[in-house]
């Protein structure tokens, strides 16, 4: 072979065999990005180098299974490179060319690589769904159901708009709160299904502390009343009295700020005899009738005044904005905020607001940050 053809091989083995797999994850070829996913990038980039190169070949199946593969030996690799070599030579005869091209490509080699990650992370992107939890307890204009028992209110459309803005492809499913976030037992937490990914984020949640500690937010898009009291039947013919619950039971809806926590740091109130945790609003309205509680719990902008009695004094849990709640690992954190800031300056969320006035006006006040 001649000396030109084995510096040739050199180069060309050792940019496929050496620089691609030798360095660490770090190697500046791709930026320190490849994580676990060298073997499969460094047959991708092989066949970027040929197209580099100026070949018209396709990389020759065992040649491509043995770059993407962990363990096949590198003598066999070389085997298979030279082979290949061979044919780029016929290809291009001048060797000096093919030299020039090899020592260019390796010094553009960085970006290349960086461009193939991102192509990657996009065609991933443009496949994958985000699936949204709601739990249907808002029953107000920012989220209810219709008379169709369809979800509907100012979140629907706004979900719509963001995702469109980051191009993203996004899903409404139904669950109950507290595979979001729960408040039974000692200490409040996160759910179940937001940390075992049945779902990407979960819809209209308030921030406290407690949940910052286990979840990630992203910025507000909505304001809310977090005064909280305890209601009772009409009349309140059990004679329930907050400031002495020793006796008591008292109902909450699972996983929201207005739980016996609350209660506990909102207030000097002592904590009642025994507590009822329920899914949603209708179910602990039902518990309340069913005799299963004394009282229950609740925001006192969604309590039926007509039907219940508000009894003591007001309790503030929380800060009053609503945002999405997502896992801290979530790479929803990296686009919604960007999305949801084009949206507010182009005037779409302006838009989303006024629709609500109109559409969902009769389900109580319109709460949107920029009015």
């Amino acid at each position: 072979m001649a000396r030109l053809s084995i510096a040739f091989l050199i180069c060309f083995v050792a940019l496929c065999c050496g620089s691609l797999t030798v360095q660490g994850l770090d190697s500046p070829l791709f930026g320190g990005e490849l994580g676990q996913e060298r073997p499969l990038l460094r047959a991708i980039m092989l066949s970027r180098l040929v197209k580099e190169l100026g070949g018209t070949k396709d990389i020759p199946a065992p040649l491509s299974r043995g770059l993407m593969a962990e363990n096949v030996a590198p003598p066999v690799l070389r085997v298979l490179l030279n082979r290949f070599a061979s044919k780029l030579q016929q290809e291009q005869p001048d060797e000096n060319q093919l030299l020039r091209s090899i020592v260019l490509f390796r010094l553009v080699s960085e970006q290349i690589g960086k461009k193939i990650i991102e192509e990657f992370k996009n065609q991933v992107q443009s496949r994958r769904v985000y699936t949204f939890h709601h739990t249907f307890s808002w029953n107000t204009a920012l989220e209810y159901i219709d008379e169709n028992g369809e979800l509907s209110g100012f979140t629907l459309g706004l979900i719509d708009a963001v995702c469109e803005e980051a191009n993203r492809t996004c899903v409404s499913q139904y669950d109950v709160s507290k595979t979001c976030y729960t408040s039974q037992g000692e200490q409040p937490r996160a759910g179940e299904g937001i940390l075992g990914r049945q779902f990407d984020v979960c819809v209209n949640w308030v921030k406290s502390n407690e949940r910052e500690r286990a979840l990630a937010f992203t910025k507000p898009h909505w304001k809310d009343d977090l005064t909280s009291k305890f209601f009772v039947k009409s009349g309140n013919p059990g004679g329930f009295d907050p400031k002495d619950m020793s006796a008591s039971t008292v109902g909450f809806v699972d996983g929201w700020m207005c739980d016996e926590h609350c209660i506990l740091s909102g207030s000097d109130l002592a904590a009642p005899s025994a507590t009822k945790y329920y899914n949603d609003v209708s179910d602990l309205v039902k518990g309340l009738e069913d005799g299963e509680v004394d009282a229950f719990f609740l925001y006192a902008y969604l309590a039926d005044t007509s039907l219940y009695e508000a009894v003591g004094d007001a309790v503030v849990c929380n800060e009053g904005t609503v945002h999405m709640m997502t896992r801290k690992d979530s790479d929803v954190l990296e686009w919604w905020n960007d999305s949801l800031d084009r949206v507010i300056a182009s005037g779409k969320y302006y838009g989303l607001c006024n629709k609500a006035r109109s559409a969902y006006g009769s389900k109580g006040d319109i709460k949107c940050i920029t009015n």
